[in-house]
C-alpha cells in the first residue's frame, strides 16, 4: 500500500513530463504542493493557454460535486467574486455569471459560461465550458469576456486519491498589461487548485 501511494505522484509527474514534452509547446510554469501549471501559446487568443492539474487525497464524487456548486465557487476559485447560476438543465448543464477581480488600473472582467457536466464510463468526470457573451446584457461596471474555452477532468486514482486537471484558454476583453496577464494564465490555476486541494486535506 506504501509502494502504491509513492507511485502516483510519480505516475502523476512523468504522465504531463511526457505529454508536455511530446507537443513540444508547453513549458511548466508552477510546480508546489503537487499543484503544477504549465502554458503555451494560443494563436488567435490574447492568453496563452493554462494547465492545471493536482492529486488530492479524497474521493472523486466529493471532489465533483464541490467543484460544481457554484453557491461555493467564490469560497475558493481565485479571483472569482460573483457566481451566479443563470439557467440550469437537470444535473448536468448550468450557464453561470461570473465576476472575477482584476489588479488597478485594470477593470474587473465579467463572463457568461455554460457548463456541460458528463460523467465518464470509468466513473471520471468531465466538465466542458465555453462563453456565452451575449447571453444578457452587459453591466457597465465591468468588461465582458467574450471568448472563452476550457475544462475541467476529475478521476480517482485509488480510493484515497482523486486527479484534478484544469484546462483553458481565453480572451481578455479588451488591453490587458502583460503581467496582468502572465498573472491570470498562472498564478489563477494555481492558486484555485492549491485552495481546491487545501478544503479536502487541510482540517
Amino acid at each position: 500500500m506504501k509502494l502504491k501511494h509513492l507511485l502516483f505522484p510519480l505516475l502523476f509527474t512523468l504522465a504531463f513530463a511526457f505529454s508536455a514534452s511530446a507537443q513540444e509547446k508547453w513549458e511548466l510554469k508552477k510546480n508546489k504542493n503537487s499543484v503544477k501549471v504549465w502554458t503555451k501559446d494560443a494563436p488567435g487568443w490574447t492568453l496563452k493557454q493554462y494547465r492545471g492539474a493536482c492529486l488530492i487525497n479524497a474521493n472523486v464524487d466529493s471532489v465533483y460535486n464541490f467543484v460544481i456548486d457554484w453557491d461555493k465557487r467564490t469560497s475558493w476559485y481565485s479571483d472569482n467574486t460573483i457566481c451566479k447560476v443563470l439557467h440550469k438543465s437537470g444535473s448536468t448543464e448550468f450557464i453561470v455569471y461570473y465576476v472575477f477581480a482584476a489588479p488597478w488600473p485594470v477593470d474587473d472582467r465579467e463572463i457568461i459560461s455554460k457548463s456541460m457536466c458528463i460523467k465518464e464510463a470509468d466513473g471520471s468526470y468531465l466538465i466542458r465550458s465555453s462563453a456565452l457573451p451575449n447571453y444578457i446584457p452587459r453591466n457597465e461596471d465591468y468588461v465582458r469576456i467574450e471568448k472563452s474555452i476550457g475544462f475541467w477532468k476529475i478521476r480517482q486514482l485509488d480510493e484515497n486519491t482523486t486527479e484534478v486537471i484544469l484546462e483553458g484558454k481565453s480572451n481578455t476583453g479588451g488591453e490587458v498589461p502583460e503581467w496582468i496577464a502572465n498573472m491570470f494564465v498562472e498564478d489563477n490555476p494555481f492558486k484555485s487548485l492549491t485552495n481546491l486541494k487545501e478544503h479536502f486535506e487541510v482540517q
